[in-house]
């Protein structure tokens, strides 16, 4: 279900593969469990919560206009699957240009990829989710990356449900929802995350853009 580094893992994250209670979470391709129990998806329980009537819609562009390509199941799952692989396996090169593009920026950086996919329960809200990749830096410090692949160009939609802020409802504040609740049930169970981020990686095979984007004030004020 996960990926971890055999190569000098952090002793926080091994801890934390041996909590009883990460260890009984499995996702069986369609749905998560925790001690055999169906649990709710994180995406599903945000939707609920914050954007019910959200429908994704593309911004209306004149013809003119420089297209970037958008997000794709298919690219999005060979990005996880290649660092899956990665990590387990550093000889197995990612052939995707996005993959790349994220660990020659991992690399820039000085980070380390210690493992991907990682199980999470997230108390507040009773459900589960996967931890897209968690890095290490030079001072053994691990930080968690929600990986989004593709140029974000959804509309926005009046603003989200329940938080005491004005927060335009679009996807790029869903992704830091995700990035919000994901961080805190790694700390919940006793991961201590020293940052988080979305890195959004998009373009063409020889011009490939990675961004982090910086996380909103409104995400502290969420109860």
């Amino acid at each position: 279900m996960y990926a971890l580094t055999k190569t000098n893992p952090n002793k926080s994250l091994v801890e934390y593969f041996d909590n009883p209670h990460i260890k009984n979470l499995a996702f069986n391709g369609k749905a998560y469990t925790m001690y055999g129990k169906v649990r709710s998806g994180l995406i599903k329980r945000l939707k609920e919560i914050y954007y019910p009537d959200y429908r994704h819609k593309m911004k209306k562009h004149r013809k003119t206009k420089l297209q970037r390509k958008g997000s794709s199941i298919r690219i999005g799952k060979s990005i996880d699957k290649e660092i899956f692989n990665l990590i387990n396996n550093p000889k197995k090169k990612p052939r995707n240009s996005h993959t790349k593009a994220l660990v020659s920026y991992w690399e820039s950086i000085e980070h380390t990829l210690q493992a991907a996919q990682v199980p999470v329960f997230i108390k507040k809200l009773n459900c589960c989710t996967q931890a897209d990749v968690i890095t290490q830096d030079k001072e053994g410090r691990l930080f968690l990356w929600e990986v989004k692949s593709g140029f974000n160009n959804s509309q926005k939609q009046s603003l989200l449900r329940n938080i005491e802020a004005v927060v335009p409802n679009c996807e790029k504040n869903h992704w830091q929802l995700q990035r919000h609740y994901t961080t805190e049930g790694l700390n919940d169970f006793g991961l201590n995350i020293e940052g988080s981020q979305i890195i959004n990686v998009y373009g063409e095979k020889n011009d490939m853009t990675v961004k982090r984007k910086k996380n909103p004030i409104w995400c502290q004020k969420l109860k």
